[in-house]
């Protein structure tokens, strides 16, 4: 037992020694070193030692961070904006938690760190606004969605620009695309009230798409017309007869024997019957074509086609012959009738705005 108790203390002490915020620091793990260290200073574990690898660590968090810093050239990827800002986010939290610990040295070279990012927000602030001026020469709202990126982070790491949140309104009103949905039932307008109180729900915003249905509208980024074809109705009739056959009592002879004793005889007779299955089959098909209109150069939708099919089917059966013979399934069946066409358009419409939906949204 005290082997055993041996080895798992020598595998703790191992561990813990590969762990330790030492060993961190030699590796190049300069994060976690300082986190390490300072939750054991924090634990009442302070000596001189953990305070001098506490500042070692944190100076070279500020050259790493430095280091991951990715260069911003003309066209740069918001997500490597967004990364850098991070570099710095990862640095100031960690001040804020241990700048009781920090020495003089260190605080000078978090101010410089801290002046840089400062600088990058003012940056993309100006950034910002020049794509603003950008959109509202060409009117190309990606302009406007790259302000209006630029702005959230502005306003997510600085509360020093009281209008950066109207500005984020701003460009994400001049960036947002409109659609406007029309349906056209040039073959079935009796079902026209159904499609517009459904496809009514494709009302809406998203990110930086809105949407409006049956409206007038004219200053739309795409017009899109929901064509839709003539509804396929499909209904079709098979029928199959099968014949039963069974032996069923049918009254009964006496016998008398010699002591005068008399014996009633079951007599069984030979019955059939058939049944005729009528199956009705109704299928429906509607399509969709989305023609799309373009009034600027904004407008990002393809034209789709779209289609929905539904199906009813039942079976109706008829009895001839003798009834005796048929099976108990036969005889206690109600007939179904076939869903109306109304009835299954209804579901219909519902399959084919969910497609279209999803296409959207």
């Amino acid at each position: 037992m005290k082997k055993y108790a041996y080895i798992i203390l020598l595998w703790t002490v191992l561990f813990s020694s590969c762990s330790s915020p030492q060993k961190l620091y030699e590796k190049g793990k300069y994060f976690k070193a300082f986190d390490a260290v300072l939750g054991d200073i924090k634990a009442g574990k302070k000596n001189r030692k953990d305070v001098l690898l506490l500042n070692k660590s944190f100076s070279k968090m500020i050259d790493l961070a430095r280091d991951r810093m990715i260069v911003l050239v003309d066209g740069y990827k918001i997500n490597d904006l967004t990364d850098n800002f991070k570099q710095y986010e990862e640095v100031d939290t960690r001040f804020v938690k241990a700048r009781s610990y920090i020495n003089d040295d260190n605080k000078l070279k978090y101010e410089d760190f801290r002046s840089e990012k400062l600088q990058l927000i003012q940056d993309t602030y100006d950034e910002g606004k020049a794509l603003m001026v950008y959109f509202n020469e060409t009117n190309n709202k990606i302009d406007a969605r790259n302000a209006y990126y630029h702005f959230e982070l502005v306003d997510e790491y600085s509360n020093e620009y009281p209008d950066v949140y109207q500005l984020m309104q701003e460009a994400k009103d001049a960036a947002t695309l409109l659609y406007v949905v029309n349906a056209d039932l040039d073959f079935d307008f009796s079902y026209e009230w159904e499609v517009d109180n459904a496809f009514d729900d494709l009302r809406g915003q998203s990110g930086f798409m809105k949407i409006v249905y049956a409206n007038s509208f004219n200053n739309g980024d795409c017009f899109v017309e929901l064509d839709f074809s003539k509804l396929d109705v499909n209904e079709r009739v098979s029928e199959s007869t099968r014949t039963y056959t069974k032996q069923v009592e049918d009254g009964y002879t006496t016998e008398t024997d010699t002591s005068g004793t008399v014996t009633q005889i079951p007599k069984y007779i030979d019955v059939s019957g058939s049944v005729t299955t009528r199956t009705i089959t109704k299928t429906l098909t509607w399509r969709i074509h989305l023609e799309i209109r373009k009034s600027s150069v904004n407008c990002d939708l393809r034209e789709q086609q779209f289609r929905a099919t539904i199906e009813d089917q039942v079976d109706q059966y008829q009895i001839s012959g003798d009834q005796r013979a048929i099976p108990n399934e036969y005889t206690s069946n109600i007939n179904d009738r076939i869903r109306s066409t109304d009835d299954m358009v209804d579901d219909l419409i519902r399959d084919l705005y969910l497609k279209v939906r999803n296409y959207f949204y």
